[in-house]
């Protein structure tokens, strides 16, 4: 798959019925469960948060949390594998990470 132009995106907003366009930005990053140690492949999206492109329930509300660098939201029905992070993250407890 090849990524399409900023051409492309802007030729959408001529279409009738389209409001906005932007870019998802798709990958696979490798995950370290601080727990286990285990590595494991995870597809991570990305946005510009300032756009807030995305409409989807729990993310309008956190767009300002992840305008710092270094922070992503975490979905809370990810697999287990990926370790205890939701209950962490609702402690409050230290992570290490944002």
């Amino acid at each position: 798959m090849a990524p399409f132009t900023r051409r492309r995106v802007f030729q959408a907003l001529a279409v009738p019925g389209v409001a906005r366009a932007g870019y998802l930005y798709v990958t696979l990053v490798d995950w370290k469960n601080p727990w286990t140690g285990r590595h494991r492949a995870t597809l991570m999206f990305g946005i510009d948060p300032v756009e807030g492109l995305l409409d989807l329930p729990g993310i309008p509300e956190q767009l300002n949390a992840i305008k710092d660098e270094d922070t992503v939201l975490y979905d809370a029905y990810s697999h287990r594998e990926f370790g205890p992070v939701v209950e962490v993250l609702r402690a409050g407890q230290p992570s290490g990470r944002r």
